[in-house]
């Protein structure tokens, strides 16, 4: 998933889950298993204490999917905004009478005088049905206090730039999504494996397993090695001066062989200079839903 939308893809498990329908007798489409994640999110608590029907909503990437229209039903439409990279698509929305603009939304500026659009203050909810990249255009379209739901990787690089608080995610189980706590809802702790390592990809900011690989080839280390037992995570660590967590199972190599090796390594650069290893955002079933704190 890099660039473009997905459309009704992005929400659903699956692209066989869910009952696809016509929104009010349209082109435009639902699908059952969407509107109930979304109505999932709606009975958080962070929601249910909140007015939300007077918010004003932004919707990236949505395509012809308007499941949040069924989900928010009780929000007037003119509070929600689709914002769209494509021209067809953004025509397509606007033809049925709703708000839609064309803008590339890590640079669109809603402040823009002339435009009939909300103001700079930014949007109470920000919904992101696509890949979008975290930068400050982006960021400045969130209200103060406002919401931004969405995948494991942009909520991830939401929540390192401090700024942002983990209010908990929906799990799509079937028909019958449920609220996410404890440690998989705040999205607590690091990748833990070489496998989680690897899913991972790249993140802004983060080591990737490539990157690890790299690291520890510099230093004279037994790579080869090191990636069949599994253990690149764990050694990846240790050159940055922490150990893995306890009770972690990993099979890592002899620790005085490591260290003589990296010993070796004289033309490398300082370990404080290593990236730290990334959130873990493997399991795609989940929403995330965080909260900007001011």
């Amino acid at each position: 998933m890099v660039n473009g939308t997905h459309s009704a893809e992005q929400l659903k498990s699956g692209p066989d889950e869910g009952e696809k329908k016509f929104w009010k007798g349209t082109d435009l489409t639902t699908y059952t298993s969407d509107v109930k994640t979304l109505e999932a999110v709606k009975r958080m608590n962070c929601f249910k204490s909140e007015p939300y029907q007077s918010f004003n909503y932004l919707v990236i990437g949505a395509g012809r999917d308007v499941s949040i229209l069924e989900a928010f039903s009780d929000v007037p439409i003119d509070h929600i905004t689709f914002l769209q990279r494509g021209k067809d698509e953004t025509n397509k929305l606007a033809s049925h009478g709703l708000k839609a603009i064309k803008g590339e939304p890590e640079w669109h500026d809603f402040g823009k005088k002339g435009d009939d659009e909300p103001s700079v203050e930014g949007f109470n909810v920000v919904l992101v049905m696509d890949d979008v990249r975290v930068t400050p255009h982006f960021m400045q379209n969130i209200a103060s206090r406002g919401f931004v739901i969405g995948r494991g990787p942009l909520v991830a690089a939401l929540e390192e730039t401090g700024n942002y608080k983990i209010m908990g995610a929906v799990e799509h189980d079937g028909m019958a999504p449920s609220l996410k706590k404890g440690e998989r809802g705040e999205l607590k702790g690091q990748v833990r494996d070489d496998e989680e390592f690897k899913a991972a990809g790249k993140m802004k900011g983060k080591a990737s397993y490539e990157d690890a690989v790299n690291a520890l080839d510099k230093r004279g280390l037994k790579v080869e090695e090191i990636k069949r037992k599994g253990a690149v995570l764990a050694e990846y660590q240790k050159l940055q001066g922490s150990e893995p967590e306890k009770n972690e199972k990993t099979d890592t190599v002899d620790v005085e062989e490591a260290a003589n090796a990296g010993a070796r390594g004289t033309d490398q650069k300082p370990d404080e200079e290593l990236k730290n290893v990334p959130w873990r955002t493997t399991d795609t079933s989940l929403l995330w839903v965080v909260r900007r704190e001011y």
